[in-house]
């Protein structure tokens, strides 16, 4: 459903203003898969985090093992988090629909290549491994 500004109620308006602030904090930027907006973290975070420790800023959540290819195959998300991460980004991904239940999914990619992971030890932690936050935008605002 489409909204603009002149049907959004002041609390409404209040809460979309404080998001903004909290994007710009946050670093992130803005991307388009399926014709739906997003806006990303850049830098990964939290890197040598055990999973369940995981901090979500508000508002946000991690990428999951379902969408990660497609947002990969999107030029700026690539670009951008390749950029961000001096060309070797490693995160986790939230491990929905995979097929082992107890397991946390990474994703690693490279130069020439990208990779998911579905059987990451949730007890393991590395210094090169983060998050990356994502939240879909609300349209027309």
């Amino acid at each position: 459903m489409k909204q603009t500004i002149d049907k959004l109620t002041k609390k409404e308006l209040v809460k979309i203003i404080e998001d903004k602030e909290m994007y710009n904090e946050l670093d992130t930027f803005e991307f388009e898969v399926d014709n739906k907006k997003y806006i990303c973290t850049k830098k990964q975070q939290q890197n040598n985090v055990l999973f369940k420790d995981i901090e979500i800023p508000k508002g946000f959540r991690l990428i999951k093992a379902t969408e990660i290819m497609k947002f990969w195959d999107n030029k700026q998300f690539k670009d951008s988090i390749m950029k961000a991460n001096n060309n070797s980004p490693w995160f986790f991904v939230k491990n929905l629909d995979c097929y082992k239940k107890d397991f946390v999914a990474l994703f690693d990619a490279g130069s020439d290549r990208s990779y998911l992971s579905c059987d990451g030890d949730p007890q393991d932690s590395d210094s090169s491994v983060g998050v990356i936050f994502v939240r879909e935008m609300i349209e027309n605002v």
